[in-house]
């Protein structure tokens, strides 16, 4: 048994554990969201809203790429809007 803190091959960890919150549900990540997708839309000349929110909420990734681009009249694969939503 490793003392706790010290890894595999004999290296500190900095972390106990690591917690994903995909869904905002112990961090309220939807202020972040929101502010991606306006600047995305902004980007190309178009005003995000609401119901363009709804339309993806609870959608998987590809399929929320390809309803961005359907909304964005992107050309080409759907992925390719998706670094543009993160970026500054």
């Amino acid at each position: 048994m490793r003392p706790r803190g010290v890894g595999p091959h004999g290296r500190s960890t900095p972390f106990a554990a690591v917690i994903f919150d995909n869904d905002g549900l112990l961090l309220d990540t939807e202020e972040a969201f929101t502010r991606a997708e306006e600047t995305l839309f902004a980007r190309r000349d178009r005003v995000w809203t609401t119901e363009h929110k709804r339309a993806l909420i609870g959608s998987s990734g590809p399929v929320a790429a390809a309803t961005l681009e359907r909304m964005l009249a992107l050309p080409g694969p759907a992925p390719r809007c998706w670094p543009s939503s993160t970026s500054s």
